[in-house]
């Protein structure tokens, strides 16, 4: 039987490991890839990523059951990666391997061509603010929807959609692509 979140909180308040760990496996991935967005660097990542299941392990009974589970993480994955930026300098290397499945590409001059696309694009994404790097991760590395990004973030859908208009600008700026191409 599926638990959802709110019987996997509730167990893990009553002091069941093993209903903590799933909310942990259910929730890794989403955690990593907002972590990456804000830091760009897999070592960092996994010390967000840490930091975060330390801190809703702690504040785990501050959770609302009725609430949305996904969201509150997100939230806090946001401050704690906004948090960890703010305390770093910036750093340049980007870890390709850990940060895209790349799906065999036919040949290695595809491969190549990924890689350096991969790598312009996280470059980019680390001119952004915090905020903004973040709200694209969520968008277009996670797939969540603007109402999703929103609720992460704690601001309205007006507010997300004008931050991940000015972060796709400033990204295409930054990689010298033309206002005509997608990223």
């Amino acid at each position: 039987m599926e638990f959802n979140d709110g019987q996997l909180v509730e167990e893990a308040l009553g002091g069941s490991v093993v209903a903590f760990e799933r909310l942990v496996a259910r929730y890794e991935k989403l955690v990593y890839k907002i972590a990456f967005g804000c830091s760009g660097e897999r070592e960092s990542t996994l010390d967000i990523l840490q930091n975060v299941f330390l801190k809703v392990h702690r504040k785990l009974g501050n959770f609302r059951t009725e609430g949305d589970f996904k969201n509150w993480i997100a939230r806090i994955t946001v401050n704690e990666s906004i948090n960890w930026k703010r305390s770093q300098k910036r750093h340049a290397s980007v870890e390709l391997e850990e940060a895209m499945d790349i799906a065999s590409p036919a040949s290695q001059e595809d491969r190549i061509r990924d890689r350096e696309t991969w790598e312009l694009l996280c470059r980019s994404m680390q001119v952004l603010k915090p905020v903004y790097s973040t709200a694209v991760a969520l968008r277009y590395f996670e797939g969540m929807s603007i109402r999703e990004v929103a609720g992460a973030l704690g601001c309205s859908d007006g507010n997300v959609k004008s931050i991940i208009f000015r972060s796709l600008k400033m990204m295409r700026l930054h990689m010298g692509v033309s206002k005509e191409v997608a990223l």
